[in-house]
């Protein structure tokens, strides 16, 4: 990327408010400033409605103001970024402002190629796998930013077969762009990306910028909309804009709105402004009764006086409306819109009264209302405190209506809490609510597709994962490993080798800081990852004939291949790294483990005091408990003396916790008939009674 800025941030001009400037001054006014500081948005339209112009005026405002920026193309190479730019005062050299490319490369596309526009060796990469990490470690070398460009995530798209997958990666890349390096940022997408990929974006980003092409009698107008700003008022009406040497101009008003009618005297020349706010040729032409007769230029002053003359013997003042004509609101929808900003049955009827008259006596208007006589005068009154008209005395009261700017303003507010209400309930209709399961299941061709569902998964890692590897598999997971375990996530990894390649095995350092605890087989295995007792990402060992993967979104079959790592990846070996407390506190996120230790404890007397975090199994919402484990129960007689065997806890197995004021019974993962699934455990101290 080029145009390093010093990391120091002294230039740097304070950020105005809560919004950073978009440089159109109707898009910021829309926005009630311009866009949210430190949340990503989605720019979104067809081809040549001006995405990447919007996006690189965007950053060249930030420039403007003293900010870092960051440009990242992934459509364009470097000298096709130039000469799309060429026509507009974007600074590409600005020391402010890092350019970047990504594309794919390598087989089918799956592998990235990054560049920088000034060819800056030390961040420029070579078809490094595609990886949301990798995008993400991409971005971060150019932070800090206070703004970021990626033109478009339409192309990232491509390079994904799984949607869940190409969900997860734009997730991370929007929580890299706001919360790691605390960015403003634009997302492109085009118009195409409509359906369950526009959902995710649409989801996954904090607000949505369409721009659409129309063409009106052949001619091309380009129109911007605010679909949605979560958490924040904006104006939704659609706005006219063109292209300038400076990016895009809106216009003056949305061009939903009605534009207001002009007085115009008769012997005014008309300028008529067509194709998106150019003035492409004017008209001179006087007004003449009902009709606009032109005036070649040529014609002698004394015609020009006869036609006013003309003019103004028929009318005094003609009114010409440009623009386009909202649709007229009958009567009775008009009342039931003044109702709901809580006008009464009688205030509305005097008002369209007096909207009608201009001005009245309060007799006539009580009569044209159908407002009784001895009322009229409070309903008066109640209008002109609201706003609405004004009262005068002239022999007797009347009243006129006045501007209705101000006392609209409360309608116009109403609307636009309406309007944003509906965005905010959609949005919460399409999210999904924290205890839904997805319960898919996918087969897949590739390995990589495996991987690299197992690295997001443990990317978003919040209790445990399960991993049999190779050595190899292990250094591809390792980042991802780090994080998930420096975030007191339980990391079990069992390492499967060939038995010539026992001298493979990862370095201590590595396990320290990956794992919680390690074991060795000795013997090829499947490659699986279990997370959260939801996500299992299973693929067979390298040398099996038949290459495929499953990627699993679902409890019960997670459960599966969950004991199928216990009794074939994990217990029967011994352990080669232990990372876990050997007295209190201890945690188990496995309750099957954690009743192994405890029945001794409890045969030998000693009190275990326990705090149990998991959540009902009827309702799925959260508990946390603390108290006195008093018994262990599982399948046959118990075993006191030693551990109990695996396969005795692979039924039903439960502890009992007496919180002091009741009894819970407690089951690990697959709890059915237990009233409370545990997901940690914690052995907070035990004491030992002596006999």
């Amino acid at each position: 990327m080029s145009g390093h800025a010093n990391d120091d941030g002294a230039n740097r001009s304070p950020h105005s408010g809560g919004t950073a400037a978009t440089g159109d001054p109707v898009l910021d006014r829309m926005l009630r400033g311009g866009l949210p500081r430190e949340r990503t948005v989605l720019l979104t339209g067809g081809p040549g409605t001006g995405k990447s112009t919007l996006a690189m005026q965007f950053l060249q405002t930030g420039l403007d103001a003293g900010e870092r920026c960051l440009y990242v193309s992934t459509e364009q190479t470097p000298d096709e970024l130039r000469a799309s730019f060429a026509g507009f005062d974007f600074d590409l050299g600005h020391d402010r402002l890092a350019v970047g490319t990504l594309h794919a490369a390598g087989d089918e596309g799956r592998r990235l190629r990054m560049r920088s526009l000034g060819g800056d060796a030390s961040i420029d990469r070579e078809e490094i796998p595609f990886t949301s990490e990798n995008v993400a470690e991409y971005l971060s070398m150019a932070s800090p930013r206070d703004r970021v460009v990626v033109d478009s995530v339409s192309a990232l798209r491509l390079m994904i077969d799984d949607r869940r997958l190409f969900r997860r990666g734009i997730l991370e890349v929007v929580r890299t762009l706001s919360d790691e390096m605390g960015a403003t940022a634009l997302l492109t997408a085009g118009a195409a990306d409509q359906g369950a990929t526009g959902r995710e974006l649409q989801y996954a980003t904090h607000g949505v910028l369409r721009l659409r092409r129309e063409y009106v009698n052949d001619d091309p107008h380009r129109y911007l909309v605010v679909e949605k700003m979560r958490g924040v008022p904006h104006d939704p009406r659609r706005v006219e804009f063109e292209f300038t040497d400076a990016g895009i101009r809106t216009g003056p008003a949305p061009a939903s709105a009605p534009c207001q009618s002009r007085s115009v005297s008769p012997s005014r020349s008309v300028v008529v402004i067509i194709a998106g706010g150019r003035t492409r040729w004017r008209i001179n032409a006087l007004v003449t009764g009902t009709s606009v007769r032109s005036v070649p230029p040529g014609e002698n002053e004394q015609g020009r006086r006869r036609a006013t003359r003309s003019s103004e013997a028929r009318t005094t003042r003609q009114f010409i409306s440009i623009g386009r004509k909202r649709p007229s609101m009958d009567t009775e929808a008009l009342r039931a819109a003044l109702a709901d900003a809580g006008l009464s049955p009688y205030r509305i009827a005097a008002y369209l009264a007096v909207l009608e008259r201009g001005s009245a006596a309060a007799t006539e208007i009580a009569r044209a209302a159908d407002v009784p006589n001895p009322r009229i005068y409070d309903v008066l009154r109640d209008l002109e405190r609201e706003g609405y008209v004004e009262t005068y005395e002239r022999g007797t009261l009347r009243a006129r209506a006045l501007d209705p700017a101000e006392a609209l303003a409360d309608l116009r507010d109403r609307a636009q809490r309406f309007e944003a209400a509906a965005a905010e309930i959609e949005e919460r209709w399409q999210r999904p609510p924290p205890t839904t399961e997805a319960h898919e299941a996918s087969v897949v061709s590739r390995f990589e597709t495996v991987l690299e569902g197992a690295r997001r998964a443990i990317g978003g890692a919040t209790d445990q994962v399960q991993l049999s590897v190779t050595p190899s598999q292990f250094e591809n997971l390792r980042a991802s490993l780090e994080r998930a375990h420096g975030r007191d996530v339980n990391v079990r990894v069992s390492v499967n080798t060939d038995p010539r390649d026992q001298d493979l095995l990862p370095a201590r350092d590595a396990l320290d800081a990956t794992c919680t605890e390690a074991r060795h087989r000795p013997l090829p295995a499947p490659f699986l990852a279990i997370v959260d007792r939801t996500t299992a990402c299973f693929a067979p060992h390298s040398e099996a004939a038949d290459r495929y993967g499953v990627l699993i979104e679902d409890r019960v079959h997670a459960y599966v291949f969950h004991w199928y790592f216990l009794s074939c990846c994990w217990e029967v070996f011994e352990p080669q790294y232990i990372d876990r407390a050997t007295e209190p506190p201890i945690e188990y996120v496995d309750v099957r483990r954690c009743i192994r230790d405890v029945e001794p404890l409890l045969a030998g007397g000693a009190t275990v005091a326990a705090r149990i975090e998991g959540r009902e199994t009827d309702s799925s919402e959260p508990v946390s408990l603390r108290g006195r484990v008093t018994d262990v129960s599982y399948a046959g007689e118990p075993v006191e003396e030693s551990a109990v065997p695996l396969m005795r806890l692979a039924g039903r197995a439960s502890m009992t916790l007496d919180t002091g004021n009741e009894t819970h019974e407690i089951g690990g993962w697959g709890a059915i008939l237990e009233p409370i699934e545990a997901t940690r455990v914690t052995i907070e101290r035990t004491e030992r009674t002596e006999r």
